[in-house]
Parts: structure tokens; sequence; C-alpha cells
């Protein structure tokens, strides 16, 4: 399919999952234990796509099975790359995610049992994991927002100059698009922070401006500098 984009760099690929902490339910008397999402979109796992230079494309999902579209959303990023390189995990190597790399010109690599250090995926997720905790736990920001956080924090990686030969001095970004690396939707706002935002459906004598609390660019929609905010109800805009 030659409707998206080509770039000239592997990528590497791996899933990073979310515990399931079990939630003590009573009915009829008896208690049982069910299985809770602790994201607040029902994303229990993430797709990471990274490169060697390391440019990370993040995609939350509700489960492994969706990984097909996490695979449509690379494609329809930064675009389809030469190869991607896997573990044997049966979602990974066969079923929808194969159809879609034949159709599309990719090639599917896996490496063998036992040699999972040579997907540089998992050498990074710990580090790109470890960063989300470390954002949360300076914001005082609940678990529930962690895929919002990861979204986040994947945009600055990609915003961020590495000392990495291959990037000539560039950020990830620049040299995997070949465009400039717009930061202001990164630098106006912390993760969780305090914002006002305007309210358009607010009627006199309510107040026009709400507090709430930021979670990160809000991608495709509004302006390039718009945020996901969170309100006070719980309810997150933009939807």
């Amino acid at each position: 399919m030659l409707r998206y984009n080509r770039t000239a760099a592997d990528m590497f690929m791996d899933t990073m999952l979310a515990p399931h902490p079990p939630v003590t339910s009573a009915y009829a008397g008896e208690h049982v234990k069910k299985p809770r999402s602790i994201s607040a979109r029902q994303n229990s796992c993430a797709q990471i796509f990274i490169t060697e230079f390391e440019y990370v494309h993040f995609v939350p999902m509700q489960s492994q099975s969706n990984l097909h579209l996490a695979m449509k959303s690379l494609f329809k990023g930064p675009g389809v790359p030469p190869n991607i390189v896997c573990d044997g995990a049966k979602e990974q190597v066969g079923g929808p995610v194969r159809k879609i790399c034949q159709q599309s010109g990719c090639n599917i690599k896996e490496i063998k049992k036992g040699t999972s250090w040579s997907n540089r995926a998992e050498r990074s997720i710990f580090a790109f994991q470890e960063a989300i905790r470390l954002d949360m736990k300076k914001a005082g920001s609940p678990m529930a927002y962690w895929d919002y956080c990861g979204e986040r924090r994947a945009r600055i990686m990609n915003a961020t100059a590495k000392d990495i030969f291959m990037l000539q001095g560039q950020t990830p970004h620049s040299f995997m698009t070949g465009q400039p690396t717009e930061i202001s939707h990164l630098c106006e706002f912390a993760w969780y922070e305090w914002v006002y935002f305007l309210d358009s459906h607010s009627q006199f004598p309510l107040p026009s401006m709400i507090l709430g609390r930021c979670l990160g660019p809000a991608e495709s929609m509004g302006t390039e500098i718009s945020q996901h905010a969170l309100l006070a109800s719980g309810k997150i805009l933009p939807k």
C-alpha cells in the first residue's frame, strides 16, 4: 500500500503491559475479585516502536489483540519501516499484523528465543517506564492516567537531541521526518499542572474559565498547542 510514507530506519517493537490490580466487590453477600484496567481510557497495555537513534512511537491499547491497530498508527504516522524486529509472540508475528505488514511492504524479523537482548526495545522500554514513573511521582498524579503520561513522554523523547552519532546533532523527530521539531505544546505546560481553560458552553453567571489538570498534548484536536484537561468531575476534554 503506497499511500503510507516510507522510512529508511528499521524499527524494534515490544509490548508494555500494565498491571491489573484485583478489585473486591460484594454481590449477593459474596466477595468476588474482578480484574480492573488502571487506565481511565480502559487501556491495559501499550505497544512501543523504537529506532536505533531512539525515536519512539507509543500506542496505548485496550488489549494485545489490538496490535494491528497500533501497527496502522505507526504506518500512518512516521511511516512504514523496511523491517520491524520483535520477539516471537503470536500477536506480533502472525494474524492481522503479518497481513498488514505484507500489504505495506514491511518485513517482520523474529528474534530467536533466549536472545531478547538483541531487541533494542527491551533495553529502552525500562528507561521509558522509569521516565513515566518519575513524571507521575513528581506531580502526584493518579495511575489511571499513565497512558496520557506515556504519550507525552514519547513526544518529549523525540524532541530531545541526544549524543548519538547517527543523529548528527538533530532531534530524533527531525532525523526521522526531515521536519523541524515543534516544542511549544511540550514546554508550555508541565505534566498534571494546574491550568485554566475556556468553557465555551458556560452560561452566565457561571464562570467561563474552568480550573483543571493538564494531561499532555491533544493530537489532531484543535490547534497544535491544544492540551487534554482533566476536570474536577473526572471528565477529560477534549474527548
